[in-house]
């Protein structure tokens, strides 16, 4: 009799999971009533959820962050490339 096939979750996966529902999170509930801050297109939110979309949760992980401290208030404005 064959062995049943069980799908293993790579633990990257299962990090990249929990950020991505850290992102809609903030957001759905969050950034709403933080009002828009963020000075660049697209949001930084929502370059970070691209970005772990795309890349594996280290790389996305720095990509965001560096993103966020690019886009402070005295950071970068406008239009940015896509992660």
């Amino acid at each position: 009799m064959a062995r049943p096939r069980t799908r293993q979750i790579e633990p990257d996966s299962v990090a990249r999971r929990a950020a991505l529902h850290f992102i809609a999170t903030y957001q759905s509930k969050v950034g709403p009533r933080l009002g828009a801050r963020c000075n660049c297109n697209p949001s930084c939110s929502e370059y970070g959820r691209q970005a772990f979309l795309k890349y594996g949760f280290l790389q996305a992980t720095a990509k965001t962050v560096r993103r966020i401290v690019r886009c402070g208030r005295a950071g970068a404005r406008g239009l940015s490339d896509q992660p």
